[in-house]
């Protein structure tokens, strides 16, 4: 995930939790580690709800399940 001006040094990844609906859609998520930027904590839980996922399945049908994110920063 590229990085913006308000972001200072090169901070570690993330790892999130993020609650998948069966339509692909985030529902919530949970930070499992921070990264060392609590602003770039915020971008990427932020980029983690906005986009659409692959659901889990279960027995070839689309179900409700957590997902595991990492997102790296990318430099400037």
């Amino acid at each position: 995930m590229p990085l913006n001006e308000r972001i200072v040094g090169m901070p570690t990844g993330v790892v999130l939790w993020v609650k998948v609906s069966m339509d692909g859609r985030p529902l919530s998520f949970q930070i499992v580690r921070h990264s060392r930027d609590p602003q770039f904590d915020r971008l990427a839980a932020g980029f983690a709800m906005s986009i659409t996922y692959n659901p889990a399945q279960k027995n070839g049908q689309p179900v409700e399940a957590w997902s595991q994110v990492r997102l790296l920063p990318q430099s400037r």
